[in-house]
């Protein structure tokens, strides 16, 4: 689901982030989440108590990806486990009177229970919560069962996405949320992380389209005709009307708001994770218009090969089911002239000799007429037809 962005909309200098893992949001698209982590779902509880219904919509928060930790190799990973590591119950870190971050003993914690992520020299989660662990609502076991280890700010990427909320709902073991990216975020600094991350932001819009910069013109150019072929590919493949209409409208603006252009086709297209990092890190026009041709140009590709298969398949297809026609039609016109073919007849007719000769137990022979029956409908060159042949030289 994609809508126009509004940079226009006021966007604050500190906003509450949400993390997101595995998806990246670029501004005038919507999508849906389903939020069920712990250092997520109290953003959500706040808002409902600070918000109207009406007002939701008003709420600016800023999602900004999260880089996936690379899993450690099992020996060291297996090494680090097995230190064990004090209590520190004692210590008390000053964040709401609560005690300090136990660093908890790992001698009987497998590597799987963090989910991959680091590990110190001391066997704690790395990150500023380190030694916390953090399980996912609606998990399997809630004493125990599946658990992640919070959020890493140094983790998380230095640019996202303003987002309005459109609708915001509960669910089991948390919100279903859906968001509208507005623009470009650069992350300045993180201010808080409990109970939810808060950041220091700015603002990245594009900049006027400038008529005398020829560097831009020619790749906007560019951009509106492998764009027109791409959509017009989409026709061909019958995508849903309402989407291929917005599609031509925003291709219509595109030497006017080509940034925006951009966006909305690279959320239309199928594109990995770290493709969309690159053109969401790309807020310089002229950066980011040839990264959008280049993956435009590759899915036009891929979309032509599919059509050519499509239509190859179609045709054979096509062609098989007119023979089988006409076969049917020709059998048929035979059988009122009284005449009989000289080849698959002469067949079929030597397969029933067989079997009349090897006078077969009653039972055998019903199953033997039926297969017959169901052979003289099939076309020789099909598989069944070999199957069921065999089957009748067998008896």
């Amino acid at each position: 689901m994609m809508r126009s962005n509004n940079p226009s909309i006021p966007i604050p200098r500190t906003v509450p982030l949400l993390p997101l893992h595995d998806k990246v949001l670029l501004p005038g698209v919507v999508t849906r989440l389903q939020i069920s982590r712990r250092d997520s779902i109290p953003l959500f509880e706040k808002i409902l108590r600070s918000y109207d219904s009406k007002d939701l919509n008003k709420c600016i928060i800023g999602v900004f990806p999260v880089h996936t930790p690379v899993p450690l190799p099992d020996d060291k990973a297996s090494k680090q486990v097995s230190s064990s590591v004090a209590d520190n119950d004692n210590n008390n870190d000053g964040d709401n009177g609560n005690k300090g971050s136990r660093k908890k003993k790992l001698s009987s914690i497998s590597k799987s229970d963090y989910g991959g992520y680091p590990l110190t020299d001391d066997g704690t989660v790395v990150g500023s919560n380190a030694g916390q662990v953090v399980p996912l609502i609606g998990g399997p076991g809630k004493g125990g069962g599946s658990q992640i280890p919070p959020v890493d700010p140094a983790h998380i990427h230095t640019t996202g996405c303003a987002a309005r909320l459109v609708r915001l709902e509960r669910a089991v073991g948390g919100f279903t949320v859906m968001l509208e990216g507005i623009v470009r975020l650069r992350l300045n600094k993180i201010i808080a992380q409990t109970p939810f991350f808060e950041a220091d932001v700015t603002p990245l819009l594009d900049r006027p389209v400038d008529k005398n910069d020829q560097e831009l013109q020619d790749q906007i150019v560019a951009l509106k005709s492998t764009s027109k072929e791409f959509v017009s590919l989409l026709q061909t493949l019958k995508l849903p009307a309402p989407v291929l209409v917005q599609l031509q409208k925003f291709l219509e603006n595109v030497g006017v708001i080509p940034g925006q252009v951009v966006d909305l086709l690279m959320s239309t297209i199928e594109s990995t994770n770290e493709e969309k990092l690159m053109i969401l890190d790309a807020a310089d026009l002229r950066e980011r218009i040839p990264k959008a041709i280049e993956l435009l140009t590759r899915q036009i590709h891929v979309l032509k090969i599919s059509q050519k298969v499509h239509d190859n398949v179609e045709g054979k297809l096509n062609k098989k089911q007119r023979e089988f026609y006409l076969r049917q039609q020709i059998a048929a016109i035979k059988e009122e002239l009284g005449e009989k073919d000289t080849g698959e007849e002469d067949e079929m007719t030597i397969i029933e000799n067989r079997l009349t000769a090897a006078n077969l137990p009653p039972d055998v022979q019903k199953a033997a007429d039926r297969e017959m029956k169901r052979l003289r409908k099939m076309q020789p060159a099909s598989s069944e037809y070999s199957v069921i042949r065999n089957y009748l030289d067998w008896l």
